[in-house]
């Protein structure tokens, strides 16, 4: 079975450790706003920053998305399994597999990738990929982008250097 990935990247003025230190410890709550393919979070349970952690992201109107986290390379990248997506991405794939990896620039702050290799359903790669993919990386561009300027705001950078 392949994979289907949606993969976005956005540039933050931070240093990598920085940068890693505030993804890491992001809040699927704020990072995830706003509309997409998944409803809106209402409560996070569980622990994260050590392999092995798991938290469950409790669904407005029912339903959990669980991650596991699976790898973590200090401030370089981490990766997590995602399990019970709801909706039409439930239905087209069984969970997917996402990872953030940091990489400094030669003119200062971190290239942040995110990527989500999706698992699709048996006969359902290409439904997902034309119906799908499209709402899932518009989804990840505007969450990366709440993402850096979350990591803008831990790092204490001022304005006029989050551009």
């Amino acid at each position: 079975m392949s994979l289907v990935c949606v993969t976005v990247d956005q540039h933050a003025a931070a240093d990598r450790r920085r940068a890693f230190d505030a993804v890491l410890g992001l809040d699927p709550v704020t990072v995830l706003a706003g509309p997409g393919p998944l409803p809106p979070i209402r409560r996070v349970d569980g622990t994260w920053g050590r392999v092995g952690d798991v938290r469950t992201l409790d669904l407005a109107g029912g339903g959990a998305v669980v991650e596991r986290l699976t790898e973590i390379d200090a401030t370089r990248e981490f990766a997590y399994d995602v399990t019970g997506l709801p909706g039409l991405t439930g239905r087209l794939v069984t969970g997917a597999r996402g990872c953030w990896e940091l990489h400094t620039t030669p003119h200062g702050g971190t290239e942040i990738t995110w990527t989500l290799a999706f698992r699709p359903r048996p006969g359902r790669a290409l439904a997902f990929r034309v119906l799908a993919a499209p709402v899932w990386r518009r989804y990840l561009r505007r969450a990366l982008a709440n993402a850096v300027a979350a990591v803008h705001e831990r790092a204490g950078l001022p304005a006029s250097a989050r551009r």
